[in-house]
């Protein structure tokens, strides 16, 4: 190395290029040569052998290449010529300047570097690759160091490593270190791992994007994962990120103390959540909530929610969506296809029964004889709201009785028939028409 001194304005060969890139090291770091090269090393034994330095060798030095060579070896990766391989190292030759070499290197290279990929429809852009590899690298040894192997090709030998091929008895690598083999996994799955795990330390999506060789940020986002507890703390930092401490406590204190009392009430000993409109009850280390609905309070009719009677920041909110999902049933009865889409109509029932008992839920949580305090939970296959006092560890239930969704159809499309029927506006609203 010391003996290469190598200047920004002068140029270099490929072979001394690939020294400085460690391709030779563990070798003698020379190559064979003619023995009429200037500075070659008789090194004959039985049969004639020259050798120069890499370090020493010019454009114009002639290398040797021969069977069973291991200086052959170091510059094309393989210890043996068929008449394919010397055609893909050296052009056919067994004799090539280092000019000659590197142009034949190049010449090769330039069609994985310009080419397609193994579709044949896209095309390969080495100049945007953050990585490649050679033959050397990932031919089990074997094969060029000089000669770059196509971006395209790059899946498939991943993939041949990450699980054992039928019909093989090549370990895979995870049974080279200890794993079972039935255990595998696809270069796609590792894609996934690895934005998801880019995104939890903070790289932006603009860079992940880059690097995973897409074209928006848009796509990039199904490929990352979030567990509930991760989104409830980014809905958390959205919710009250200009809120000072007491104030969320103030907030959320009616609620935290009842979730203290209802734990030690049941002596609970699994984890509760406070969210926007009570506690929950649902042990999210062991499952996780897989409740949905379309109020923009999400809770509001889990069986698992608990709501405090006369929690008033609860009840202010709740009646804030009460109100828009009213508009929404409204919204889709004024739709020009209401009265002919059947899915539109069976939407229709199941939001306005839906919205019947988030109304039911306000009403019970303003109820002047319940105390204040007291846990509401709404059952929805028996339609009961249990009503439980955490002081005395009574309970109580209130039966339902909600308006047939049915009916509610039959007065909507009425409605949109008869667009200057006042009566029939407010039969299709029901009881909903108050609010």
């Amino acid at each position: 190395m010391n003996t290469l001194k190598l200047a920004m304005n002068k140029p270099t060969n490929l072979i001394q290029l690939g020294l400085l890139l460690g391709f030779f090291d563990g070798t003698d770091k020379c190559a064979r040569v003619t023995a009429d090269t200037k500075g070659a090393i008789d090194v004959s034994v039985t049969n004639p052998k020259f050798i120069k330095p890499i370090v020493e060798l010019s454009i114009f030095d002639k290398l040797v290449f021969m069977n069973h060579c291991p200086f052959a070896r170091c510059l094309s990766g393989s210890g043996s010529f068929s008449k394919q391989q010397l055609e893909k190292f050296t052009a056919g030759k067994n004799e090539f300047t280092v000019a000659e070499f590197q142009n034949h290197c190049i010449a090769i290279n330039q069609g994985n570097i310009t080419g397609y990929n193994h579709t044949g429809s896209k095309h390969v852009d080495f100049e945007n690759a953050l990585f490649t590899y050679t033959d050397y690298q990932l031919n089990n040894k074997t094969g060029s160091p000089f000669i770059l192997k196509p971006i395209s090709s790059l899946g498939k030998l991943f993939a041949k490593d990450c699980k054992r091929n039928k019909g093989t008895t090549g370990k895979s690598i995870f049974e080279r270190h200890g794993f079972s083999s039935d255990f595998a996994i696809t270069p796609h799955q590792f894609r996934h791992w690895q934005n998801d795990y880019l995104d939890k330390k903070g790289l932006s999506h603009l860079l992940i994007t880059l690097l995973s060789g897409r074209k928006s940020a848009e796509q990039t986002l199904t490929y990352i994962h979030t567990t509930d507890a991760q989104n409830a703390s980014v809905i958390y930092d959205i919710l009250y990120h200009e809120e000072a401490e007491e104030e969320v406590q103030e907030k959320v204190g009616m609620r935290l103390q009842s979730k203290k009392q209802y734990d030690a009430a049941t002596d609970n000993l699994s984890p509760t959540f406070v969210h926007e409109t009570g506690f929950c009850v649902q042990n999210f280390t062991l499952s996780p909530c897989t409740y949905m609905t379309e109020f923009e309070t999400q809770c509001t009719l889990c069986p698992s929610s608990c709501h405090i009677a006369h929690d008033s920041k609860a009840i202010e909110l709740l009646k804030k969506d009460l109100r828009v999902q009213t508009l929404n049933l409204e919204q889709v009865q004024g739709a020009i296809n209401f009265t002919t889409s059947a899915g539109m109509q069976e939407w229709y029932k199941t939001h306005y029964k839906n919205t019947s008992m988030m109304k039911n839920l306000v009403d019970v949580l303003s109820d002047k004889s319940i105390k204040e305090g007291c846990i509401v939970r709404f059952l929805t296959r028996s339609n009961v709201m249990r009503i439980t006092d955490l002081e005395t560890k009574t309970v109580t239930e209130q039966k339902l009785s909600l308006p047939n969704a049915k009916e509610a159809l039959q007065a909507a499309i009425e409605a949109k028939n008869k667009p200057a029927n006042d009566s029939a506006k407010n039969n299709f609203l029901g009881f909903l028409g108050s609010i």
